[in-house]
């Protein structure tokens, strides 16, 4: 299978056992850049690499509360993924 983006890039997935290891749906990946797009150009998607490095860097949590933003996104993240970062 073999895909072209719009800047003339081309990605040739492939797979040694179809049945096994089937390719990504096309549909799937359209709908992934396509809100990988979106959350570049609102920003989000800084937001989202700000909180996750600094989930990275945080090794003890605030005693006083000052880090229940980076809990709360760790709790979310690892349930739900880092788009949920965006929601509410």
């Amino acid at each position: 299978m073999s895909v072209t983006l719009k800047h003339l890039t081309y990605v040739t997935l492939s797979t040694p056992d179809p049945d096994k290891y089937p390719l990504p749906n096309l549909t799937y990946l359209a709908i992934h850049a396509a809100c990988d797009k979106v959350s570049c150009f609102s920003g989000a998607s800084a937001y989202i690499e700000n909180v996750l490095r600094r989930m990275e860097d945080t090794l003890v949590l605030a005693e006083d509360g000052g880090s229940s933003e980076l809990l709360y996104a760790a709790m979310l993240t690892s349930t739900r993924g880092s788009c949920a970062l965006l929601s509410p």
